[in-house]
């Protein structure tokens, strides 16, 4: 085993670096007026200009599917994809009573936190009662910067109640006493799909002009002055209307997929032309959000240092409500984390903080500030990593394997193997002498010891060290025992045990092994069945799903010397699973004209279209 090692001179520098320059800073802050440190008090935050990061509200699964959103999705070149169903807002699809707390992010403790995590939202056929009180949510994500595609309901802007707050933020004029509710205008022959007025094209691509795309069924609406009809049933019914609201983008789709084409005709929803045309429109509408804020301004740094102080006071010591505060609005403001500055400010001030943090908070923190992060902030993680905190040396380890510098390998294979903060190394218990409470505190030090080691893994797998590899594999071997999916069970859950071995074998991809494709791939199709039987009672199922969107966000940043084997092992895959990871893997990567074709044949569309978006640019 490897001797432990003092920490290094340069660690005892940055240390007194965060004294003198952080703490200063947090305590001018702190000096200023209190304000309430609620997670609205950080303000609004959206993700830098890349590949883009879009949430699916979907209604009827029949209409998501009927829109084609998920090839639409894979033609804009979005590499991200989270959606919400009717069960995750607690709405009966069928009528009856739905739950109390219903509606979109229903038990989310941060639902604008969960929204500006993404450039677009789209709404697939919802009304906006189904949204419950989290309607004005969607509404403040576009104000200050966000965008959202309505796939419209007839009762998407309001009902007989009155009119909705979607209403505010739609390009389109209503009655001043309403009805809030779309007329439906129904066409049994069929009428012509065309460009409107403002569309830059003068023939929809695909379309056969003598034969175009039609529509047998729309909502009948009209649209605001300023607002931009792309789209057009007939010579001048609106069908995709666009407009600004606040400093965001709004997109309203009135056409429905209802309606039986006659022979020779071509239904919109089946126009060759259509996911093509629909991703231009994404891209429009999530362009704006590139001149959105990307991370907290002063009055939210304010907000947590003035909480960081309520948590520990150099005199009373540590506040146990205070702490807690603390490290929910630490948990909000991550989620707000969209660039440099933001996650440096972050790193240091919990380099700076007196307690420990949760470890699964820490984790959290680590992945998300580290895109964000480079060689800079290689002192503050060595500090972290020596503190002889667990929570810390979990954030240190993740955040080490970004930033990287000399001893970083070194550094991380220490802690894969000891599993031990450096400052207890050396100290040992026995189940066998100890008393109740110490049994408690060893288990607590396994748990610890456990997401250490996990922490190492994914640092390695950061660090994209390919002499990094053999220590890697050796991981996702002793892990693969019991977490690799057995072929004659069906896993009711993902279990502890399934997260080492994936953690390990995800950051063997990342470290360059092309090999570790194909297992990445097939635990990350059968982890959406599996979380299809997870319970959702006590948080079970959201836990799992946070999991499987860390795995997609991770594959995302896979280098692009496993590109082609994701690709190959990607075009192979028959289950409709495989689309979020097809989209995290490939999603607005340029690729070869051979992997190109190659995808273009899938028998997956959402697949094929990845392709055939390479193909026909």
């Amino acid at each position: 085993m490897r001797m432990q090692r003092a920490p290094h001179d340069r660690n005892h520098f940055a240390a007194a670096l965060l004294t003198l320059c952080v703490l200063p800073l947090l305590a001018a802050w702190a000096a200023a007026p209190a304000i309430d440190c609620e997670a609205a008090e950080l303000g609004w935050s959206y993700p830098p200009a890349g590949p883009l990061r879009v949430h699916v509200v979907q209604g009827y699964s029949y209409y998501t599917r009927n829109y084609r959103v998920d090839e639409v999705l894979a033609r804009a070149g979005v590499n991200l994809v989270t959606e919400s169903t009717q069960e995750d807002r607690g709405v009966s699809q069928w009528g009856g009573t739905s739950a109390v707390d219903a509606g979109w992010l229903r038990g989310c403790a941060d639902p604008a936190g969960f929204a500006m995590d993404h450039h677009l939202v789209i709404v697939c056929s919802v009304r906006a009662s189904s949204f419950g009180e989290n309607q004005k949510v969607l509404v403040d994500f576009v104000k200050h910067g966000g965008s959202v595609l309505l796939l419209c309901d007839s009762y998407a802007f309001g009902d007989r109640t009155g009119k909705s707050a979607f209403a505010e933020m739609a390009p389109l004029e209503f009655p001043a006493e309403g009805p809030w509710t779309l007329e439906t205008e129904s066409a049994s022959e069929g009428v012509a799909l065309k460009p409107g007025p403002d569309c830059d094209a003068k023939q929809l691509p695909g379309a056969v002009p003598d034969n175009p795309p039609r529509v047998y069924s729309f909502y009948k609406v009209k649209a605001k002055p300023d607002a931009k009809v792309l789209l057009a049933a007939g010579e001048d019914a609106p069908l995709l209307i666009t407009g600004e609201f606040g400093k965001g983008r709004v997109a309203v789709f009135t056409a429905s997929c209802r309606g039986y084409a006659k022979e020779g005709q071509i239904p919109y929803w089946e126009w060759s032309g259509w996911p093509c045309f629909m991703a231009a429109t994404l891209q429009q509408l999530a362009a704006g959000t590139g001149d959105a804020p990307h991370g907290l301004k002063d009055n939210g740094r304010r907000a947590l240092a003035e909480a960081m102080n309520e948590a520990h006071d150099l005199l009373d010591g540590a506040d146990e409500q205070g702490r807690h505060r603390f490290e929910a609005l630490l948990d909000a403001a991550i989620r707000r984390c969209h660039d440099k500055p933001t996650a440096e400010f972050l790193l240091g001030l919990v380099a700076a903080y007196p307690l420990d943090l949760p470890g699964e908070l820490a984790a959290a923190i680590g992945q998300t500030l580290s895109p964000y992060l480079d060689d800079a902030s290689a002192e503050t993680a060595r500090t972290l990593v020596d503190s002889g905190r667990a929570g810390k040396t979990i954030l240190g380890l993740i955040v080490l394997g970004a930033a990287g510098g000399d001893d970083a390998r070194a550094t991380l294979d220490e802690f894969l193997e000891t599993g031990t903060p450096r400052a207890e190394s050396g100290s040992a218990a026995s189940l066998a002498t100890a008393d109740p409470p110490s049994v408690e505190a060893v288990m607590q030090a396994e748990q610890d010891a456990a997401a250490i080691r996990r922490a190492a893994v994914l640092g390695l797998g950061s660090l994209g060290d390919p002499d990094a590899l053999p220590a890697l594999k050796e991981a996702a071997e002793a892990y693969a025992a019991q977490g690799r999916y057995q072929a004659d069970t069906q896993a009711a859950a993902i279990e502890p045990a399934h997260r080492d071995y994936q953690n390990a074998v995800l950051a063997a991809l990342l470290a360059g092994d092309a090999e570790s494709a194909g297992p990445v791939v097939d635990f990350l199709v059968e982890n959406v069945s599996v979380i299809s039987r997870t319970p959702t009672e006590e948080g079970e199922r959201q836990s799992a799903v946070a999991w499987q969107q860390q795995l997609y966000r991770r594959l995302a940043a896979a280098p692009d010397g496993v590109v082609a084997a994701l690709a190959k092992r990607i075009a192979a895959e028959q289950s409709s699973n495989v689309t979020a990871t097809a989209l995290a893997a490939l999603g607005g990567r340029e690729l070869s004209p051979e992997l190109a074709k190659l995808l273009s044949e899938s028998s997956i569309k959402t697949v094929a279209e990845l392709g055939k978006r390479q193909i026909e640019q």
